[in-house]
């Protein structure tokens, strides 16, 4: 079966239910932002997540936004989807992160960096991140916003 037209056909079912979908640029997946969406219940989303994984779609809450793409989709799949089509090792690759969707693409790259982060609500997923990234032997940036960003990339520059 195609798991991106299921998701794509969950996408509509959603937005014909009354959900606020945010895609704008996304081709792989769709967040529902949960304070644009007040009829958006938690309980009822965990209920239907295994359901979900049954049919190959994964959902991730975390806190502002459900996300919802297919089981073999996600960061670290597109970054080994990648380096197969082009011939690259992952270890010669840099990935990037500041929350805890991006831990799976983190433990597979070759030097993985994070981003600490100001938000409040994402404190503790960015811990893990950056914890994450510490005991790979990666970096993480000491800064935040635009200054973390900025040694992020110097540090890249570096590197190659």
């Amino acid at each position: 079966h195609d798991e991106s037209a299921l998701l794509w056909r969950l996408k509509k079912t959603l937005q014909d239910a009354g959900f606020h979908i945010k895609d704008a640029g996304e081709i792989t997946m769709f967040r529902i932002r949960q304070k644009d969406n007040p009829q958006l219940s938690i309980r009822v989303l965990d209920r239907l997540s295994p359901h979900l994984q049954a049919k190959g779609i994964n959902m991730v809450n975390n806190e502002d936004f459900v996300s919802f793409q297919p089981a073999n989709g996600g960061k670290g799949n597109g970054v080994k989807y990648i380096c197969q089509k082009e011939g690259i090792s992952l270890s010669e690759t840099i990935g990037i992160g500041d929350d805890e969707n991006d831990l799976h693409m983190l433990e597979h790259v070759g030097y993985p960096m994070a981003i600490r982060t100001v938000q409040q609500i994402k404190q503790e997923r960015n811990r893990a991140v950056r914890s994450c990234v510490s005991a790979r032997g990666g970096y993480v940036s000491p800064y935040v916003l635009s200054q973390g960003t900025h040694d992020l990339l110097t540090k890249v520059m570096d590197i190659i």
